[in-house]
């Protein structure tokens, strides 16, 4: 992996710290920047530092044990010994050869102050060691900190943070990020990830639940102490169906799922019941830590016993076997089917808020007050870049008034606006979309005038142009308010959709040409206009449901999904759709009812695939092991390997001019080149999952 530049200046002067002083200091990187590549790095780098005892990688609470470990991993395989337990890390700590430690606060506190590891601690007394604490605003070390400093006197203290505690926000004791890391050494704020495109912006809807009737503005209470008041079954009703009415378009058509973030344990597990009893097609889980929360006072247990049944359901959903007992095990899969989108809608009171690293979440309900560090860290569950689909954060807020939000973002973008943040109103993108219209329709009285005089330039200003009213589309669909078919946008659903397929045509005829064109250098991003739900996904889920024991049954399922093959646009699909229908056409008919379809389609796929890299091979005289090593190198880069490609043309042009004496049949080696990259690209588009 490759670090970027703030990494790389953060990372360096933290070494120089550690290597000519005993100062503490801390980096102030905006949550989503990388913050752990860079924190794995310093470690890293720190482990060669002879002087160096032992380095201390300390995470708050468990939710961050497994995601840090799993991020770990990926930069280097078995890069750190995890300690599960206080007994496992004085284990570790007595290990010379463990270098790098990854541990909780709370772990490391236990081993501090517990009186039978005394004598094993105090060799550590004089010893050189470095804390690197991840989200270090975190109150938790603050009340740690004095019994960790009294063991390990000569250690130094680096934390990573996105959101720092100031005067503003300071900790419940009264401390900021600086009384304990002195200096903030490195910045890379909110609205600079923001311009460079490593994060996204948010888009902030402000929904009223509760009216306060004392408030001429209308503005919604900013402190409401009265849990009665919250959780009457109006208002979460209310609430339930607003989130399942605008679900979709919070996330873009279901493509991404969403975090519901609320108040205490009481309102998740109403809301949960409340979604049981309401009609949608959303896949809804919950996850509370029932132990550590206050409102575990004279309850009997009774929060445990609605986890339990919450759990059961998991388990019926999911075809798991989980239980009370196995929390850490629930957890784990549940945060891996967050991050798989196999469930839409998860419902938390503080767990997955802050830490959790999902891309494929795009949006947050909020029915609880956050102020400052806790705002911003949840906010950016959903501001992680996965694709072109996803411009931006959808926030919704059922009790955090916008002026909370202003004053969170101002203070950790240290800036004087929130316009780089906050994305735009609904009006801004409603008029850009107006004026982008009334070019197309001016330039193009209907989607089949587009390039009919096979003009090249005037095609690409079309791409262009048709890119960027999609782009503010996808914007605009995300508004309750906006719906294509309005009058006043003169421009129909079936409108839109005739550009579209005129706009993929254009596509289609620049991957099918041999020779360079205009549209050589053109970028689809045929993502962008991918809304459609038929896709390899859909396809594939409706194969593994055939009936193979029905025959009229059998024949409907198959004629649904030709028919989906034809109808869809998405561009994946259609290098597939030969593929498909090769498989219900020649293998299905020959199955029997205990046949399972997944693992043939597979086999089938793969046996076609090995065909088609022998066509290749024997074609263009290039052996298979070449040809696999070209994809694979292409599949990695995402380009084609060119001087690899170049080479093996050049060779086996070579052999054709030696064996046949008429040059003049040979094809060009260019020619050839340009021949078997399509060939290849096809291959993998055909074939890719």
């Amino acid at each position: 992996m490759i670090m970027r530049p703030y990494q790389i200046y953060a990372v360096e002067k933290l070494i120089k710290i550690a290597s000519e002083t005993n100062n503490n200091a801390y980096v102030w990187h905006t949550t989503g920047s990388g913050k752990t590549l860079t924190s794995f790095k310093l470690s890293q780098i720190l482990k060669y530092m002879p002087e160096k005892e032992k380095i201390f990688f300390l995470v708050d609470r468990k939710d961050l044990d497994f995601q840090t470990i799993e991020e770990f991993n990926k930069y280097e395989k078995d890069s750190v010994d995890y300690t599960e337990s206080t007994y496992n890390l004085i284990k570790n700590i007595q290990d010379s050869t463990k270098k790098i430690i990854l541990t909780t606060i709370q772990k490391m506190a236990n081993a501090c102050k517990n009186e039978k590891y005394k004598s094993i601690m105090a060799k550590f007394k004089n010893k050189k060691v470095i804390f690197i604490i991840d989200e270090c605003h975190r109150s938790q070390f603050g009340k740690m900190y004095v019994s960790i400093k009294k063991i390990f006197e000569h250690a130094q203290y680096f934390g990573f943070t996105g959101t720092p505690r100031f005067e503003q926000n300071k900790s419940e004791d009264g401390r900021t990020t600086a009384d304990i890391f002195h200096k903030c050494i490195h910045k890379y704020l909110l609205n600079n990830a923001i311009a460079d495109g490593n994060v996204l912006g948010f888009n902030v809807d402000y929904m009223e639940s509760i009216r306060n009737k004392k408030d001429t503005n209308d503005e919604l209470i900013e402190d409401i102490n009265n849990d009665e008041l919250l959780i009457v079954d109006s208002r979460i009703n209310s609430i339930s169906k607003n989130i399942i009415e605008t679900f979709s378009k919070k996330t873009y058509g279901k493509k991404y799922n969403a975090i519901f973030a609320v108040k205490n344990i009481n309102m998740a597990i109403k809301y949960y019941k409340t979604f049981k009893n309401l009609k949608h097609n959303l896949k809804i889980a919950s996850i509370f830590t029932f132990e550590a929360n206050e409102d575990l006072n004279n309850k009997d247990f009774s929060f445990k016993i609605e986890l339990k049944k919450i759990i059961k359901d998991y388990n019926i959903n999911f075809d798991t076997n989980f239980n009370i007992n196995r929390f850490n095990e629930y957890f784990i899969d549940l945060q891996k089917k967050v991050k798989n989108k196999e469930i839409d809608l998860l419902i938390v009171v503080d767990m997955f808020l802050t830490g959790f690293d999902s891309p494929i979440t795009s949006a947050l309900y909020l029915d609880k007050l956050l102020k400052y560090h806790k705002l911003i860290q949840a906010f950016s569950r959903t501001n992680r870049i996965i694709n072109i689909t996803k411009p931006f954060g959808n926030i919704v807020c059922y009790q955090t008034t916008k002026k909370t939000v202003d004053e969170a973002i101002l203070l950790f973008s240290n800036s004087t606006t929130t316009d780089q943040i906050l994305m735009k109103p609904f009006d801004y993108y409603e008029l850009e979309f107006i004026k982008l219209v009334n070019k197309l329709k001016k330039d193009y009285n209907c989607a089949y005038d587009v390039g009919n005089d096979g003009d090249e330039v005037k095609i690409k200003e079309f791409i262009f142009l048709f890119k960027e009213i999609v782009k503010i589309l996808l914007k605009l669909e995300t508004f309750i308010e906006f719906d294509i078919n309005q009058s006043k946008y003169n421009f129909s659903e079936n409108e839109y959709n005739e550009f579209k397929s005129r706009y993929l045509s254009f596509s289609d005829e620049k991957i099918k040409k041999e020779k360079l064109s205009v549209l050589a250098d053109v970028d689809f991003e045929l993502e962008l206009i991918y809304s459609n739900k038929i896709n390899v996904h859909y396809i594939l889920e409706l194969l593994k449901k055939i009936d193979l024991n029905n025959i009229k049954r059998k024949e409907k399922q198959i004629k649904e999904i030709k028919k989906g093959l034809q109808e869809s646009t998405d561009p994946v699909l259609k290098y597939k759709s030969e593929l498909i229908n090769s498989f219900i056409e020649r293998v299905i008919p020959t199955l029997k009812n205990t046949a399972d379809l997944e693992v043939l389609y597979e086999q089938f796929c793969d046996k076609k695939y090995e065909q088609q890299i022998i066509k290749i091979s024997k074609k263009y005289n290039i052996d298979k092991l070449d040809i696999n090593e070209i994809i694979s190198e292409y599949r990695f880069t995402n380009q084609l390997p060119s001087n690899l490609i170049r080479e093996k043309i050049n060779q086996q042009y070579t052999e054709k001019i030696a064996i046949n004496k008429n040059i003049s049949k040979i094809k060009a080696k260019n020619e050839v080149k340009k021949e078997l990259e399509l060939n290849i690209i096809n291959l993998i588009n055909e074939f890719e999952s």
